[in-house]
């Protein structure tokens, strides 16, 4: 029973931070420690943001509808 458990817990650990870590890893513009980083704090909720994936992507959208978004939300 104990062994399941570990082998459960060892699978979930590796589809819940490695896979997307190296995924991050090949996309973005992060070390490997990095991307498992940015997972792990995703996964336990913590969100500090130091590292946000496609942020360089979406930088440049956000120039054009930056000021008008939040006027969306007032509404």
């Amino acid at each position: 029973m104990t062994l399941v458990f570990v082998v459960i817990t060892v699978i979930g650990f590796a589809l819940f931070v490695i896979v997307p870590a190296v995924i991050f890893y090949a996309l973005e513009d992060w070390t490997f420690g990095e991307a498992v980083y940015c997972c792990f704090v995703t996964v336990l909720t913590i969100g500090w943001a130091d590292f946000v994936p496609g942020i360089y992507i979406l930088e440049g959208l956000t120039r054009g509808i930056g000021t008008f978004l939040p006027g969306c939300f007032c509404v």
